[in-house]
């Protein structure tokens, strides 16, 4: 399917608040017929809904010494030829607790009420029925999270180590949401249905963390400031992680998708490891594991490696940094294989070139393949980008231009097309 997607916006941010702004359009070229310019019978034309304008707002405030009040807000107005649309407010005020539990744990305790209003301009659903023009939705939820850090430093000597920090960290989340009657409401995006959570998630995290030896030229006595930007100037860093967090629903059945394995109330386990030879070079992987079945649902490997020379000293804002990533992802019994790449070459102090690609070695064909050009100014003060994506499913070619202005906001227009399309 072809379409033309212009987007634009902006990004406000405040000391502890943010407002962002945007617009999109979509316009489906290829739905029409190009004889008589108008809707092929039975198309999607119609019920492409268009979201002009967005705006996102957050914020948060200390109250007190042991709390923290925040506001997520979003007000969208969906427009559609065919269907239910028109404009919804959704406002979420939370306010959280700081548990006082000691040097030896810590935790918190968040509240937060949900109001979903609509006012619609069209109630007809698409196949049939409608919904009420003026509604709403009324929702509570409540989280709460607990943990604590077993640490210890062990001095070292190699490498250009001098204190090595192993941590053990276990935690235990909590999170409540009622089940609420939401099928009488118009069905926009994600937004709109919210299910019930009775959310148990608990694991533990453990990290390495390197202590390196100063520069030769470092002094010996340094200020509070100069101490927090070790971990800036790299003297400071972690050397690698591993993770395995698990989550059970109390009252919900979680239905697996293969039907001869049985129903049960405990989520798949996440591993994740991660490895840090030095900041420029990483190695990672993430495996989802079903205790169910004692299997491997799926399993991800990579390596991401950056060019140290491309690092600027002087606070340009803008930078395009020679770097490589490959992973290797698979699904349980093959049934997907993929390579995914991404490949930044920086050409000069302000133009670089970008490819990515995802490739199926099952089928033996390319998903996706995406080539880039990245301008920088010599003001520093805005970016262009334009690229071209080939997708195979949908099978369509995207024209994409992006204009990042420092300080104002981006604003993008992309121009996609099916193969063979004129």
């Amino acid at each position: 399917m072809a379409h033309v997607v212009p987007q634009a916006g902006f990004v406000q941010l405040w000391d502890r608040a943010a407002l962002k702004v945007e617009g999109t359009y979509y316009q489906n070229l290829s739905s029409f017929d190009p004889v008589t310019n108008q809707p092929v019978p039975g198309s999607l034309v119609g019920e492409t809904l268009q979201r002009a304008p967005i705006a996102t707002l957050w914020g948060q405030q200390r109250v007190g010494d042991i709390f923290l009040a925040d506001v997520n807000a979003s007000s969208v107005d969906y427009q559609r030829g065919n269907g239910a649309d028109g404009f919804r407010l959704d406002m979420q005020p939370g306010l959280t607790l700081a548990l006082p539990l000691g040097n030896a744990f810590f935790g918190s305790l968040r509240a937060s009420g949900r109001e979903t209003a609509y006012h619609l301009t069209n109630t007809d659903l698409i196949g049939g029925g409608s919904v009420g023009r003026d509604d709403s939705r009324e929702l509570v939820e409540v989280d709460g999270q607990v943990g604590t850090v077993l640490d210890r430093i062990y001095p070292v000597s190699f490498f250009g180590l001098e204190k090595l920090k192993h941590t053990i960290e276990p935690s235990v989340q909590y999170l409540y949401i009622p089940a609420v009657t939401q099928t009488d409401l118009a069905f926009l995006d994600g937004v709109d249905r919210v299910e019930r959570r009775n959310l148990v998630t608990y694991g533990f995290t453990s990290r390495f963390i390197g202590r390196f030896q100063s520069e030769p030229d470092d002094s010996d006595t340094k200020d509070s400031n100069q101490h927090k930007d070790d971990a800036a100037n790299g003297l400071v860093r972690e050397l690698g992680r591993f993770s395995i967090t698990q989550s059970a629903d109390i009252t919900h059945d979680i239905d697996p998708e293969e039907p001869d394995r049985p129903i049960t109330h405990f989520s798949d386990m996440d591993i994740a490891a991660r490895i840090n030879p030095s900041r420029f070079f990483s190695l990672d992987s993430a495996t989802v594991y079903d205790p169910s079945s004692a299997s491997v649902a799926s399993t991800r490997v990579g390596l991401f490696v950056e060019d140290p020379r491309n690092i600027h000293d002087d606070g340009q804002k803008l930078d395009t940094r020679t770097s490589a990533r490959v992973s290797y992802r698979v699904l349980s019994q093959n049934k997907l294989q993929e390579i995914d790449d991404a490949f930044v070459l920086r050409l000069t102090d302000l133009a670089g070139l970008l490819y990515s690609s995802r490739y199926d070695l099952v089928e033996s064909r390319f998903l996706d393949n995406f080539f880039g050009l990245r301008l920088i100014s010599a003001c520093d003060c805005w970016a262009l980008e334009v690229a071209v994506s080939d997708r195979t499913n949908p099978h369509e070619v995207e024209v994409r231009t992006q204009l990042t202005l420092v300080g104002l906001g981006s604003s993008s227009r992309s121009n996609s097309r099916s193969a063979g399309q004129p």
